[in-house]
This record gives C-alpha cells, sequence and structure tokens, in this order.
C-alpha cells in the first residue's frame, strides 16, 4: 500500500457531507394504522374522531389474533374492554314478552395470559399502547409495574381529585396542577410504580383515609412504549387526554426525528407531538434547552407550519416559515434553560399531527464516532503495514527484469 493510496481512504473517511440546515427531504414511510379496542367506559374512539385521527375499531376478541398486532402501530386499550354481554346471550320472546333467556352455546372468553404476552411483545417490539382504568389486569400481567395500596387495586373513591402535573405535563398544558372528577368509585388507585416516569400525581379518597398516588405514568420497554392512566374523560379539550392521545398515535414522527438525532449522535432534550384544532390560531409550549449548540427539528403529517423559538426573556431566536413539511434550524444557548416554542399553522393546516423535537449537540460530521474510531483503526492498520514493510523489505520488492 503506497502513501498515494494511504491519503486517498483518509480522505474517503472524512469526507461526509453534512445535511443543509433548512430541510430534511427524506420520504416519510408508509406508516401502519392505529387502533382502538372496543370498550364500554372509557370512549377513547370519539376523542380520536374529535381530533380527526383515523383509526380502526376492533373487537374485544381480536386481542387473541396474532396479525392484529402486526397490523397496528399504536393500540389503544381502553377501561372497559369486555365481550359485550349481549354478545353471550340468547334472548327468545314473543311479542313484548321475554320467554327466556340463556347463555349462548359458542360463549367465548379469551385468553387473558395470551393476550398480555402479545401485548407484552409488541411493546418491546417497537408498538406503542394507551391503557386507562381497568385494563391494567392485561398490563400487570405483562409487565407488573404498580404495587397497589392495601393490595388492593379497586380502593379509589368517587370525587374530584387534585393532580400535581410533572415538568412533561406542565410544558405541554401550561399548568403545574389541574383537578380532575372521578365519577365513580372503584377507579385503579396506584401507590407506585417501577421503572417508569409519573406524570401526574393525585391526592384522593380512599375507604382507609386521604392517600396519594400516580395517576399517569409513561414506561419504555425496549424498543417501545405504553401510557397508563386512572384517569379518562371524552372531553377533547382536556390536555391530559389530548397529551396522552397524541404521544402514543403518532409517535412515529418522533422516531422519523430521532433518526437524524442519531446521525449525527446528538442528544435529546425535549419533544412536543400535537395538531392545532378547529378555532385555534396556535399552540405555546415549554420545551428545554441545553448549554451550547441546538438543533430544533420539525416534521408534520402534510401542510404548512410557521414555528417560532423564544428564550428565557422571550426574546426571539428564530421565526420559521417553511413550505415543506419538514426541517430543522441550529442555535445556541447560553446555558441550559426553558424556552418557549409556538407552532402556527396555515388555514389548511388544521388537524395535521406534527412532532417537534429539540436536540442537543453540533452536527459537524455524520456519524462521528464511527468516524473517529475507523480512523483510529485505519492508523493502527497503516503502522502494522509500514513496520511489517521495515521488517520484510524483499516481499515488498519489485521484480527486476530479465535482459
Amino acid at each position: 500500500m503506497t502513501l498515494r493510496w494511504s491519503i486517498i481512504l483518509t480522505l474517503c473517511l472524512f469526507s461526509s457531507r453534512p445535511l443543509q440546515a433548512e430541510k430534511t427531504s427524506e420520504a416519510p414511510p408508509v406508516q401502519k394504522p392505529i387502533a382502538v379496542v372496543q370498550s364500554h367506559y372509557d370512549k377513547i374512539d370519539l376523542i380520536l374522531k374529535k381530533y380527526r385521527i383515523p383509526f380502526d375499531l376492533v373487537p374485544y376478541r381480536d386481542l387473541e389474533k396474532p396479525e392484529f398486532y402486526e397490523k397496528h402501530r399504536s393500540i389503544f386499550f381502553p377501561c372497559g374492554m369486555e365481550t359485550p354481554i349481549e354478545d353471550n346471550l340468547l334472548v327468545r320472546s314473543k311479542g313484548y314478552f321475554v320467554q327466556s333467556v340463556e347463555m349462548k352455546g359458542d360463549y367465548y372468553e379469551i385468553d387473558q395470559n395470551k393476550v398480555s404476552e402479545s401485548i407484552k411483545n409488541y411493546i418491546r417490539e417497537g408498538g406503542a399502547a394507551y391503557f386507562s382504568g381497568y385494563s391494567v389486569d392485561f398490563l400487570q400481567d405483562a409487565f407488573n409495574p404498580f404495587d397497589y395500596f392495601f393490595d388492593f387495586p379497586n380502593s379509589g373513591l368517587s370525587g374530584h381529585v387534585s393532580l400535581k402535573l410533572s415538568p412533561t405535563l406542565q410544558k405541554f398544558s401550561g399548568k403545574d396542577s389541574m383537578k380532575v372528577l372521578m365519577d365513580h368509585s372503584g377507579w385503579i388507585a396506584i401507590k407506585s410504580l417501577s421503572r417508569g416516569d409519573v406524570l401526574a400525581t393525585g391526592t384522593f379518597d380512599t375507604p382507609r383515609g386521604t392517600k396519594s398516588g400516580p395517576i399517569i405514568a409513561h414506561f419504555t420497554r425496549k424498543k417501545g412504549e405504553f401510557l397508563y392512566s386512572s384517569y379518562h374523560t371524552r372531553d377533547p379539550e382536556n390536555d391530559l387526554m389530548r397529551y396522552m392521545v397524541f404521544r402514543i398515535a403518532y409517535r412515529n414522527l418522533l422516531q422519523r426525528l430521532m433518526k437524524h438525532t442519531a446521525k449525527w449522535e446528538q442528544g435529546i432534550s425535549d419533544s412536543v407531538i400535537d395538531a392545532i384544532m378547529n378555532r385555534e390560531q396556535g399552540r405555546t409550549y415549554g420545551v428545554d434547552v441545553k448549554s451550547g449548540k441546538n438543533t430544533l427539528y420539525f416534521t408534520a403529517e402534510g401542510g404548512r407550519f410557521q414555528v417560532d423559538l423564544f428564550d428565557e426573556s422571550q426574546n426571539l431566536i428564530f421565526s420559521l416559515d417553511h413550505q415543506e413539511s419538514e426541517f430543522f434550524q441550529d442555535f445556541k444557548s447560553s446555558d441550559d434553560a426553558r424556552y418557549t416554542l409556538r407552532v402556527f399553522p396555515s388555514t389548511s393546516s388544521e388537524y395535521i399531527p406534527f412532532a417537534v423535537l429539540i436536540a442537543d449537540g453540533s452536527r459537524f460530521i455524520p456519524y462521528h464516532t464511527r468516524v473517529f474510531y475507523g480512523a483510529i483503526a485505519f492508523l493502527v492498520l497503516l503502522v502494522v503495514i509500514t513496520i511489517f514493510r521495515m521488517m520484510y523489505p524483499r516481499k515488498f520488492s519489485t521484480r527486476t527484469k530479465v535482459k
């Protein structure tokens, strides 16, 4: 190996060209649909309809089918999932009078252990899921994340519950606390959780006095994630429901942006997934940034948006208005701080989901760790070859021509 070829190979290692700082043009892959399991209590499907989020409404029995999990990118397991009682009853009547009521011969009850195992595999392999209320049974069988007061899950009494929101929900809703109504007794009261993040803590009444514990929690398991909430409502204007629905339904948008941070080996400081609803002029969020170089990444499923970023003193850092639905912008921060992010839609961009990701670190060379260690390995190889040539010069000598 000559010195000329060594120089050429070294230049090839370092000749990676960074992306343009205005946009990313990679076409998004075709996404799997969202599923909502039919339920009696938590009508999360009504909220998705209000948000204009397309979904498949699937019967309870489908939870046993492997193809159900393979087909969907996100699944909502709401409170009150069960086979409707009327599906298992045979009613005979004559005119206005009921003659008899009996169980059908094909009465069917799903295998909960089988379903819980399928849920566990689905999440670990990259799925996103929402659970609420009594669907906790499947979650406990799959991951056992909760401990209960008095070793009994259904100890919450009806009434108003004061919630203290985590920084994640504070930044999304603009509120530190919230009061919600638990409209029935026997709701799931959690004492503590393991390997997860508490998003909202509640103070509530139980038969044995006032207690405090997690109400909403977020978990990651291997490639996937899930949310659990003891509280649910049919109100689409509720910020808690809004956060949970978009976080699970459009996790794929955030994953799209995370590919860019992986390429530049940046850390993730904060993220937002949301949409602008009808009659909303825009949305405002708090976002955390790190000291030094940062990047704001934005992506949406179409439409056109304006993105403004303000520092702690509400000084405008930048304002972006692009024709493209995916773009990014670098900026610097003098210290760790909480900035203000504002997103405004064009008239044709209402209800279009979007994701914003704040990443810390420079974007000088893509995959710079690989490049660095690759260069080290190449230099070591070059030194070994040079030493070998010095020790065994005859093996590298050219043949003399015979006249």
